[in-house]
C-alpha cells in the first residue's frame, strides 16, 4: 500500500467521477490512512526471516501459499488496535443502521481477538476472519444487531499480512523472471502470500521484465503477483477462444476480464489507457461498478462481495 500513490489517484479521479464514486472513495481512503500506519508501525518492529527463493518459486507457481510455509506472527495488540479503529470509522461514515452502528462500537474486540486462534489467521486468514466473524455475530445475537464484522476483521488484519507481502516482494520477482527465463512455467492462481482469490487485475509494465504483462491484486494481504496475458485467474484454461475483455463505450481502461469456461470474470484496468496515476486499492473500488454490468451479462465475480 502506497498512501502517496493512492492520493495521487483520488485526487485525478476527482475530475471524472460522480457524487455516489467520490463519496465511496473517501470512505476507504479513511480505511487506507490507518491501514498505512498500522503497516509502518510493523515493518519499523521488524520480522522474521522468510523462506528461500526457491520456496518462494514454489508459491509463484501456486503449490502452497507463503503464509503455509511460513505463518506470519500476528501482534495481538497491534490487531486490537486496528480493530477498534477501524470499527469506529465504519461506525461513523458507512451510513449504517443506527443498531448495526451500535453493535461495532460495542464489541468487545480485545476479548473477540483473545478468544480466537491467532496462528490460524497468521497461516490461513480468510478462515480466520469467517471464523471471527461467526463469533462476533453470534455475540450480537441476543441484542438482535448484525453489523458488518467482515470488513472491520479483513481491514484490520491486512497490515499484518502486508508486512509479509512487503517482504516477499523481491523474492517472488525473482521467482517470476526465473520462470520467464524458463518459458514459463503456469503460475498462481490464488495469491502466492495468503492463498486468496485475486481482486482486481491489471495489465501493463510488470517488475520481472521489460514489456507489458498482466499482474493479479489480492485485498486481503495487498500482494501483486504476475500472471499469464491469455489464461483465466480462476479455471486457468489456456483457451484463448473462451476468454474475452468486456468494457463501457467510453471507459476502455476498465474491463472484466470473462471467461467462458468457468462463468466468471476478473475486473482489469489497462494502465496505458488509464490517464491518471495507478493504484489497485484504489482500482478495487472504482471499477465496482462493472460488478453489475457482470451481473447482467450472466457472469459471476471470483471473490465474493
Amino acid at each position: 500500500m502506497d498512501l502517496h500513490q493512492i492520493d495521487s489517484a483520488l485526487e485525478a479521479y476527482q475530475q471524472t467521477l460522480g457524487t455516489s464514486d467520490k463519496a465511496r472513495l473517501e470512505f476507504f481512503r479513511g480505511l487506507w490512512a490507518l491501514q498505512q500506519a498500522s503497516l509502518t508501525r510493523l515493518v519499523e518492529r521488524g520480522g522474521e526471516g522468510l523462506p528461500s527463493t526457491a520456496l518462494l518459486r514454489e508459491c509463484q507457481e501456486g503449490r502452497v501459499p507463503l503464509l503455509l510455509l511460513a505463518p506470519a506472527v500476528i501482534d495481538a495488540d497491534e490487531l486490537v488496535v486496528m480493530l477498534e479503529s477501524c470499527a469506529a470509522w465504519v461506525a461513523a461514515n458507512a451510513g449504517l443502521a443506527a443498531t448495526s452502528a451500535e453493535a461495532l462500537k460495542a464489541c468487545d474486540w480485545r476479548a473477540l481477538v483473545a478468544k480466537s486462534d491467532l496462528a490460524l489467521a497468521g497461516r490461513d486468514p480468510g478462515s480466520w476472519i469467517e471464523e471471527t466473524e461467526r463469533e462476533a455475530a453470534f455475540a450480537q445475537t441476543a441484542s438482535g444487531q448484525s453489523a458488518p464484522f467482515g470488513i472491520v476483521l479483513a481491514c484490520a488484519l491486512r497490515p499484518q499480512l502486508e508486512a509479509v507481502a512487503l517482504a516477499a516482494h523481491d523474492g517472488l520477482t525473482q521467482a517470476a523472471s526465473a520462470d520467464e527465463a524458463a518459458h514459463g512455467r503456469p503460475r498462481a492462481l490464488r495469491c502466492p502470500v495468503c492463498g486468496g482469490s485475486a481482486a482486481a487485475g491489471y495489465v501493463g509494465p510488470v517488475p520481472s521484465r521489460d514489456g507489458s504483462g498482466r499482474m493479479l491484486y489480492c485485498a486481503l494481504c495487498g500482494c501483486s503477483w504476475e500472471f499469464e496475458r491469455i489464461r483465466c485467474a480462476c479455471c486457468g484454461t489456456h483457451n484463448q477462444g473462451k476468454l474475452h475483455y468486456f468494457h463501457i463505450e467510453g471507459d476502455s481502461a476498465h474491463r472484466l476480464h470473462l471467461c467462458d469456461e468457468c462463468g466468471t470474470y476478473l475486473r482489469t484496468t489497462f494502465v496505458t489507457e488509464l490517464a491518471m496515476p495507478f493504484s489497485f486499492e484504489v482500482e478495487d473500488v472504482v471499477m465496482a461498478r462493472l460488478d453489475k454490468l457482470a451481473h447482467e451479462e450472466r457472469f459471476s465475480p471470483q471473490r465474493k462481495h
